[in-house]
């Protein structure tokens, strides 16, 4: 019998910890998952042994020599794949997600693509090796039944990237993608890959994209004031308006970057006092006290 749908989240060879933002995102790709499957380093299914019990069905161990993971991964779980109707690849790049996944692939579903992604970034003008194609964005992509049924995603991703998953539409398979980068403007001299830093407020509050990258708050070199202030107001509607604790993504950016990096994105620079000196984290303080510590002048983070 055929069961709906499998997640496989794939981890980076480097993770060796799942922190607390993952480990609340694996546990929601239940709303649209029969069964998920974390893949990822010995280290890692090792160092979180008890937690990957509670949050997945299976794990797969990916050796450190392994070129593609993704195919390494899917040859690994071939006949268990042709259980399901719908295949669902993640990883851990983004917060999230910030309204059930429910929502959008309701609407998906009815498109009846033949895979898609969460996200499609837009094609680079330009020749040669200064062109980027469109690609979708490989943090999260759905196959359905008839890529399933068919060899070709196995060989396909033998040879390439997640990121030339596009190029499959020659071979008559429909893609789509629940955000299109194509709808927007872009800031002259941006590649593709930097579109959705520009967008992410509309991103989640207009189109409800469900999803933030991670490295948004180190993104800082070459990009211009505007990132900064989108990615501001994103925050901010994620504060106030949507039922995400925010402190998720405190605590791994406060453990991840440096703090002159987070002042820069999140443009504490120009809504604080520009004599205000921001201090470096304690890891032996909760988050929210961290975040009063870092932000006052005497570091104090409780009333006393």
């Amino acid at each position: 019998m055929k069961k709906d749908r499998l997640g496989i989240v794939i981890l980076n060879q480097n993770t060796d910890r799942i922190e607390e933002y993952l480990s609340y995102y694996v546990s929601c790709l239940y709303q649209i998952a029969d069964e998920v499957i974390v893949a990822g380093s010995e280290e890692l299914l090792q160092n979180e042994k008890k937690l990957l019990k509670k949050l997945c069905s299976y794990q797969i161990q990916v050796p450190h020599d392994v070129d593609k993971s993704v195919a390494y991964v899917l040859g690994k779980l071939e006949e268990r794949m042709w259980e399901y109707h719908t295949l669902i690849l993640t990883d851990e790049s983004v917060f999230g997600p910030f309204y059930n996944l429910t929502e959008m692939f309701a609407i998906m579903d009815a498109q009846n693509y033949d895979f898609w992604g969460a996200l499609k970034h837009s094609p680079q003008a330009g020749t040669g090796e200064e062109r980027i194609d469109a690609y979708l964005d490989p943090s999260f992509l759905v196959f359905n039944k008839k890529m399933l049924e068919s060899t070709k995603i196995l060989s396909f991703l033998a040879e390439n990237e997640l990121s030339s998953l596009l190029q499959l539409g020659a071979a008559g398979y429909k893609a789509g993608a629940y955000c299109d980068m194509d709808q927007y403007d872009f800031p002259k001299g941006q590649n593709n890959s930097c579109y959705p830093y520009y967008y992410n407020d509309l991103m989640i509050k207009e189109q409800r994209y469900p999803f933030l990258k991670c490295d948004s708050f180190a993104y800082v070199k070459g990009i211009d004031y505007s990132h900064r202030e989108n990615l501001k107001r994103a925050f901010s509607y994620i504060q106030s308006n949507l039922d995400y604790d925010e402190g998720l993504i405190w605590k791994y950016i406060l453990k991840k970057y440096n703090i002159s990096d987070i002042k820069e994105s999140l443009q504490l620079y120009y809504i604080l006092d520009k004599s205000l000196i921001i201090h470096n984290p304690d890891p032996a303080l909760s988050t929210a006290e961290n975040i009063l510590r870092i932000l006052r002048p005497d570091k104090k983070y409780t009333a006393a």
